[in-house]
């Protein structure tokens, strides 16, 4: 497991916990404006979450791919973080005036992430990867058959020996020796 994986699995539950609590502890302390922000903040990072762990789990993390990660990270961090700091925070609060700038900078970062996503996923590189895993299993096939052939082979000289009576009484025709 990366660690992308595990920041993606994290913030996942996170959202879910902040949804929550939204929902039933904040419902009465926050406007409905805020409420909304909320809701946004929390259903952005869930989706992003979601983005995260693909990437990390079925992209190779190299160039567009690692872009696309540290972007979502960064983008869920500061956009959403943001939204629920602001909303808890008092208006006045000398720590608004950073968190304020912070939200479209991570949203422009969630944007970045689903660029790089796409530039990663381009159908070239996709016919890259998909032909080198094509050649992999086409090899471990071949590889495999050889390894029953040879086996069959094994078992097909047990055979005759024990048949011609040159093998020992404790024959085993399922399994080789090795």
């Amino acid at each position: 497991m990366t660690w992308f994986q595990s920041f993606a699995g994290l913030s996942g539950a996170s959202a879910v916990i902040c949804g929550a609590f939204g929902t039933h502890a904040l419902k009465d302390k926050l406007t409905s404006h805020q409420l909304g922000s909320w809701s946004t903040a929390t259903q952005y990072q869930l989706v992003h979450s979601i983005a995260l762990l693909y990437v990390s789990s079925h992209v190779p993390l190299n160039g567009a791919a690692l872009v696309a990660s540290y972007a979502f990270a960064t983008g869920m961090t500061l956009f959403s973080g943001s939204i629920y700091a602001l909303c808890l925070l008092p208006q006045g609060h000398g720590a608004r005036k950073v968190l304020g700038p912070s939200t479209p900078i991570g949203g422009l970062c969630m944007i970045a992430g689903w660029l790089a996503l796409a530039y990663a996923r381009r159908p070239g590189r996709l016919l890259k990867y998909t032909s080198i895993a094509s050649r992999a299993t086409r090899q471990a096939l071949k590889e495999g058959e050889r390894a029953a052939a040879d086996r069959r082979s094994q078992i097909a000289l047990r055979y005759q020996d024990w048949k011609d009576g040159k093998a020992s009484e404790n024959i085993n025709l399922t399994k080789s020796e090795e």
